[in-house]
């Protein structure tokens, strides 16, 4: 290769690496030290940091629209093309060798991992169709599988539906990352996150401080949550989870059904609720909700 394709190659590469057209108008090095300076100067772009730099950034909604439209095409994200994006969050922060186990379940060219923080990993994967909630969670399940199987790494993943815009990723970023909050707040025992299955629990999530306060004074004004003792909490909590069947609450907590019935009157004589009619059920449930979300951001 002569000087002139050299130098043709590597200016080539500072524009795919910066998004910069550079020219060489004045020059008082020789060939060599030309070469050479142009070679110094992608040493200080290297490609991951830069490509996890933009993605970063761009998930962030810290750049201008021009430079994302610029990024996007320059790293090979393209609209039209289906991509989905999930959020891993590690209760540790995670190591080179977490890297190259998430790298080797990525498909080459189709897969951006972005470094968000030093507990948290973006991933976005180009699809070739839009693929189902089904789908994606079976994949993003796969993830956690793969970390908990191949290194004993525990971690939790979020994600949002498919997008065919890559611009409407932060957005998906966003709900990855309030799943991954609300998750730890209202589903300890769960991996794998899905923001449009949250439900009743990401409506109370959003709720304003002054009316969640509002809501325990009308329905729970001489009663604190706290008071209640583990006990009568798992029972009501199971009432709530088996649908209000006396019959199954007993079999999954291992009583009699006169045992739980004590423990529901009980509840109502502190409360006034009467949990075994839906209306009172459905008070108590948003209640505790309520009460959990906002002990924990006391």
């Amino acid at each position: 290769m002569n000087y002139e394709q050299k130098r043709d190659a590597l200016l080539k590469k500072l524009y795919n690496e910066t998004g910069i057209t550079f020219e060489i108008t004045e020059n008082t090095n020789d060939e060599v030290q030309t070469i050479e300076k142009l070679e110094q100067l992608l040493h200080h772009y290297p490609s991951d940091d830069n490509r996890n730099f933009f993605f970063q950034q761009f998930l962030l909604g810290q750049l201008p629209k021009e430079e994302i439209v610029r990024g996007l095409h320059r790293f090979h994200v393209e609209k039209g093309t289906p991509v989905v994006l999930f959020l891993i969050a590690f209760r540790q922060p995670y190591t080179k060798d977490t890297i190259s186990i998430l790298s080797s379940m990525s498909s080459p060219g189709a897969d951006a991992l972005i470094k968000m923080d030093e507990t948290h990993i973006a991933v976005i994967r180009q699809l070739k169709a839009v693929a189902s909630e089904e789908e994606i969670y079976e994949m993003v399940a796969s993830t956690t599988d793969m970390l908990g199987a191949e290194a004993m790494i525990s971690a939790r993943v979020a994600f949002d539906h498919t997008v065919e815009d890559p611009e409407l990723l932060p957005q998906s970023y966003q709900h990855a990352y309030l799943a991954l909050e609300i998750g730890s707040l209202f589903f300890a025992s769960e991996t794998v996150l899905s923001y449009h299955r949250l439900g009743l629990e990401k409506l109370i999530f959003q709720l304003p401080e002054a009316a969640c306060r509002e809501f325990l004074s009308d329905h729970f004004a001489n009663f604190d949550f706290k008071e209640l003792d583990n006990e009568s909490r798992s029972t009501i909590q199971a009432f709530l989870d088996n649908g209000l069947s006396i019959a199954e609450t007993s079999r999954a907590l291992y009583v009699h059904r006169n045992t739980l019935i004590y423990r529901i009157d009980k509840f109502e004589k502190q409360t006034g609720l009467d949990i075994r009619k839906f209306d009172d059920a459905m008070i108590c449930k948003i209640g505790l909700m309520i009460a959990d979300s906002m002990a924990a951001f006391q």
